[in-house]
């Protein structure tokens, strides 16, 4: 016995069910296994990659890219950090190395103009605000918690670059130099809480267990940072 179909008016088996062709049921099978999880069911794997559970953050490794080596520029204000990273800045970059800074501040700085469109979005709520210039962009991620930001979250936050040369974050467990009027602020390596590479003062300073430059010696002090790069980097898989 046949179903007849009302609409196709095609000959149906009875039960009024259509068998597909073979080569269809197979074709069918094949995609069901394609796009089956990986990694045993795990919702959160994905083609052999494991993702994390959903709510959680896990720092992005991007293979083949080494991350890049920090170095803090330290010293009581008025010292000459700021001074000290600009004249080394052009120099590193010189020998080929791609170098970015952070500088931390201890007040506001209002980087827009109130009443601005940019300024009025972070004030409606934006959880971040990118402001595309014609020569740059600006990122503002406004602290939710009022808590200042580490050193660890800036830093993810930058693009991919050899070094990343850092003044402030004198309480961050920085590898740096440090800088200081050697006559006015006398400073002993073991007084300093992050571990020191090397000292800067007016004239060489004497009797230190480090690397110790004068502060015109910008040529050498850039010689040891991009040495300092350079091993850091190549020590890291």
């Amino acid at each position: 016995m046949e179903d007849r179909h009302p609409d196709a008016g095609a000959r149906l088996p009875a039960g009024g069910r259509i068998r597909r062709p073979r080569h269809a049921r197979r074709a069918a099978r094949h995609r069901r296994r394609r796009i089956r999880p990986v990694g045993g069911g795990d919702p959160h794997a994905l083609h052999g990659l494991r993702l994390p559970a959903r709510g959680k953050e896990a720092p992005v490794k991007i293979p083949g890219v080494r991350p890049p080596a920090r170095l803090g520029i330290a010293g009581p204000s008025g010292s000459g950090k700021t001074t000290l990273i600009e004249k080394l800045v052009p120099i590193l970059t010189a020998t080929g190395l791609t170098v970015s800074t952070v500088k931390h501040v201890h007040h506001p700085v209002e980087i827009d103009t109130p009443g601005k469109d940019s300024f009025r979005h972070r004030q409606a709520g934006a959880h971040e605000v990118m402001i595309a210039l014609p020569d740059g962009w600006v990122l503002h991620h406004p602290a939710r918690d009022k808590k200042r930001p580490g050193i660890d979250e800036v830093m993810a936050r930058m693009g991919p670059c050899d070094l990343i040369l850092v003044e402030g974050f004198r309480d961050m467990p920085l590898p740096r130099i440090q800088v200081f009027e050697l006559e006015a602020n006398p400073v002993t390596v073991v007084d300093l809480e992050a571990p020191v590479l090397a000292v800067v003062g007016t004239k060489k300073p004497e009797g230190y267990a480090v690397q110790a430059f004068a502060r015109d010696d910008i040529a050498g002090i850039a010689a040891f940072i991009a040495m300092y790069t350079r091993r850091t980097r190549g020590s890291t898989g």
